[in-house]
């Protein structure tokens, strides 16, 4: 998981977009207590995750707490379930 969100933010640092939208609606998690750990403590240490773009993440209802607990303390990146929310958000 960390590989693909690396993998994502590098090819957006190119793109020189200040806005992101993320829709993670079909995705479905399958990570360990320990990779939780290691995901949310890379994103928390790494330079390029804390200067980052404001980011609004759609989540499916199953994944939805998982993905707040990883995100919860990076302020540029907010989680929801619901797109429209998600686009209003991004815009104020």
């Amino acid at each position: 998981m960390l590989d693909y969100i690396k993998m994502m933010y590098k090819g957006l640092a190119r793109t020189g977009l200040s806005r992101v939208l993320i829709n993670e609606t079909r995705c479905h998690m399958h990570i360990t207590f320990d990779g939780l750990l290691e995901v949310a403590s890379a994103l928390n240490s790494t330079k390029e995750f804390n200067a980052m773009r404001k980011t609004a993440v759609v989540t499916s209802n199953a994944n939805h707490p998982l993905f707040q607990h990883i995100f919860d303390s990076l302020k540029k990146i907010k989680i929801f379930r619901d797109e429209e929310e998600a686009r209003e958000w991004l815009m104020s």
